[in-house]
């Protein structure tokens, strides 16, 4: 998994021997590489722990999104409910075994409400049924 590395010690540069001060010079770039790279490193690190934050963080709005979505849906379907009761069961707009004012119309007229039929006003209305 690692790939270690060699290091190889230049003694010789240039058909001559290193001085003392060179060698140290050396040395110490290598300690200043090997400083970057592991900054490098560290940096990676971070960002993949960054984006596995941000994942599970998406995660967790996708699920809310998803709920939400499901409450919608429940909610749509009892309001269907409420409606299909006012309504006075199957047919129309009109049909059906009466609603709250009972009888066959829908959801106000039709037999067993205050009048009988359904109200209307304006042109063709009844008169005590206005």
């Amino acid at each position: 998994m690692w790939r270690t590395r060699r290091v190889v010690y230049v003694v010789r540069v240039e058909g001559r021997d290193r001085t003392r001060k060179e060698r140290k010079e050396a040395r110490e770039e290598g300690k200043e590489a090997r400083e970057e790279r592991k900054g490098a490193r560290e940096e990676r690190k971070g960002a993949r722990e960054e984006g596995k934050r941000e994942k599970e963080e998406g995660k967790g709005a996708r699920e809310e999104r998803k709920e939400a979505r499901e409450e919608g849906k429940r909610a749509k379907e009892e309001g269907k409910g409420a409606r299909e009761e006012r309504k006075g069961g199957e047919g129309g707009r009109k049909g059906g075994e009466g609603g709250e004012e009972g009888g066959e119309g829908g959801r106000k007229g039709g037999e067993g409400g205050e009048e009988r039929g359904r109200r209307r006003r304006g042109k063709g209305a009844r008169e005590e049924g206005k």
